[in-house]
């Protein structure tokens, strides 16, 4: 090293993550799909990420689509989507809501199913020799239990009320287009 150079060591994101359904995975199973059958399903996908960058107060850059498949003839469409959006409550804590978007449409009438998985995250960086020391490591569970837990109770119980308001919006939606057709 006595040669003047300078080494430069990668360092890897890495982080420890505490992770929680944002609802008990049973009842949710229930909760999480919407079966849409009537006019222009298609006009579902627009209206679902208004809602969400609404509700979810983010931006439309925020979105990420993994899978993006539309295909159009002239009398029907095809299509299934899947993106999230990831709303963050702090520098730690954030919600990720992932939608999968599918279904089909035939002269103005079909069918839609929608997927909605939301995940509650708690992550704290863990890059530097200090982060993954023991020491830091307690102190970081004590101050979390102390301190943090009840924040993120709260956040989580915020995160509840989002979803709850998200899919509810959802389902209203539907209904008016399959009354509507608009």
């Amino acid at each position: 090293m006595g040669s003047g150079h300078n080494i430069i060591m990668p360092i890897a994101r890495t982080k420890m993550t505490i992770y929680d359904e944002v609802y008990d995975l049973d009842a949710f199973q229930k909760f999480n799909m919407i079966n849409y059958q009537g006019p222009h399903p298609e006009k579902l996908y627009a209206k679902i990420r208004e809602l969400a960058a609404r509700i979810f107060m983010v931006p439309e850059h925020y979105f990420q689509e993994y899978d993006y498949n539309w295909g159009r003839n002239e009398s029907s469409e095809k299509f299934k989507v899947s993106w999230f959006l990831t709303m963050n409550f702090d520098t730690h804590t954030f919600i990720r809501v992932e939608v999968d978007f599918s279904g089909k449409s035939k002269e103005g009438y079909g069918n839609a199913k929608i997927k909605i998985y939301p995940n509650f995250q708690t992550q704290y960086p863990q890059d530097t020799m200090w982060q993954q020391s023991m020491i830091y490591n307690i102190l970081l569970v004590l101050w979390h239990r102390v301190f943090y837990a009840s924040v993120r109770d709260k956040y989580l119980r915020e995160a509840r009320n989002l979803m709850d308001k998200f899919m509810d919006e959802i389902k209203k939606y539907s209904e008016e287009l399959k009354i509507n057709g608009t």
